[in-house]
């Protein structure tokens, strides 16, 4: 009786990540109805983002379409349980829909009809890698937060500005399955870093600021020492990547980009005192 397509339409980051879905109803019959409302469950690659219901008011007449829009709220949890469904590859978006209707021509033997429903097709679309891509970039899960980790501080340094940009290249790379790539980039970054790190003055402040209101252990090693020591063990994990022939899992891949952006949003935050001091 009714047939359901869908399509997205855009994605957004503010107030909260979210997509929004377009639904295309045809009434296939040759009758005119009224639909008076609805029921949506949707998913992407078999997981639920969100179920839906409301009530409305459409003209549906003989083998029109008619059209409306849904939103729905993209949680990173929701984000992080699709990525591991697809696996680096394409998407599936599946929707399920049941219409609440009225038969409008009048039955000389039934009168008016009153409210049916019909459970309609699964209506699904397919989105390759790289238009998934553009949508999370979108609903901003490329440039403010990856795991729940906040977006490192960018002090106004040119050198931690350009960091930056590989680090966000990084996170690129990891949601197109590039597992080996993305840990050669972090290890470009923490090699950009170190090269901050390498100007003794500026790291002697940078050690003054962590251990402020900070005594320590009389003969054990400062909390500067410490972090210094956690970047270090750091840095050499990444040389998997590029110099011995390891495998370099997705978690592998994950891990490097959560420490490096650990590490540099820690950093980021000293640099960024020392610049407001300045």
């Amino acid at each position: 009786m009714f047939e359901a397509t869908i399509r997205p339409v855009q994605a957004r980051s503010s107030p909260n990540p979210e997509i929004e879905i377009e639904y295309y109803v045809k009434n296939t019959q040759d009758r005119n109805f009224l639909f008076i409302g609805y029921v949506l469950d949707f998913k992407i690659n078999g997981v639920t983002v969100g179920n839906v219901s409301d009530f409305l008011s459409y003209d549906a007449p003989s083998k029109n379409v008619i059209t409306f829009n849904q939103k729905f709220s993209v949680a990173p949890h929701v984000f992080d349980a699709i990525e591991k469904s697809r696996n680096h590859g394409d998407v599936q978006l599946t929707s399920f829909v049941k219409v609440l209707y009225l038969d409008t021509q009048f039955d000389e033997k039934m009168g008016y009809s009153y409210p049916r429903t019909d459970r309609l097709n699964t209506a699904s679309h397919k989105l390759s890698q790289g238009e998934w891509i553009k949508l999370i970039s979108e609903m901003g899960y490329t440039k403010h937060k990856i795991f729940e980790i906040p977006y490192p501080d960018t002090p106004q340094l040119p050198e931690f500005e350009n960091i930056m940009k590989a680090l966000e290249a990084a996170q690129g790379l990891l949601y197109e399955g590039k597992n080996e790539e993305v840990v050669s980039k972090c290890r470009t970054v923490l090699e950009q870093f170190r090269s901050i790190l390498r100007d003794e003055e500026k790291k002697a402040k940078i050690d003054a600021k962590i251990d402020e209101r900070c005594l320590g252990e009389q003969g054990n090693d400062s909390k500067s020492k410490r972090i210094h020591s956690i970047f270090t063990k750091v840095y050499n994990f990444h040389n998997i990547g590029p110099h011995y022939p390891y495998h370099v899992s997705r978690e592998d891949a994950e891990m490097s980009l959560v420490m490096c952006m650990s590490l540099l949003r820690y950093y980021g935050v000293q640099l960024d005192k020392l610049t407001r001091d300045e």
